[in-house]
């Protein structure tokens, strides 16, 4: 959500692409669910607000590539059952975000996408080409 935000903004930056990997950059039901709980506040700090529902908007010429999780293994379940799909830590509506290129739903839980060799020749394929297919 930050790298997202600050592209947005800086557009002296230059991009040839960009892709967010199970980012929740239109908040995270998870984080809020969190947040509740005194001990999720202490933890959360002053980060609780990048939690809050929000609208995600890309607006540059470089194609935006999005990945979201569809095995609800996580973290997230630790504050109840996320409903919709999601990743166990980020429902699938989170990661949406209005003027990308690009989406795909990959058969993997929040966690392990970094991992995923499936995620791996994804990303490859989308910074090379700013296509999934």
């Amino acid at each position: 959500m930050l790298v997202l935000e600050t592209l947005t903004r800086h557009t002296d930056i230059p991009v040839a692409s960009a892709l967010l990997i199970g980012s929740p950059v239109r908040g995270s039901l998870a984080g809020r669910r969190f947040g509740r709980a005194r001990f999720g506040r202490w933890m959360m700090g002053a980060s609780a607000a990048c939690w809050e529902p929000r609208a995600a908007r890309w607006t540059r010429a470089a194609p935006l590539g999005v990945l979201a999780g569809s095995v609800a293994i996580g973290l997230g379940r630790m504050v109840g059952r996320l409903p919709g799909v999601n990743d166990g830590v980020v429902r699938l509506e989170e990661t949406e975000v209005e003027g990308m290129a690009a989406s795909m739903l990959v058969p993997e839980p929040h966690s392990w996408m970094p991992v995923s060799p499936s995620v791996a020749r994804l990303s490859e394929r989308f910074l090379r080409t700013g296509s999934f297919a």
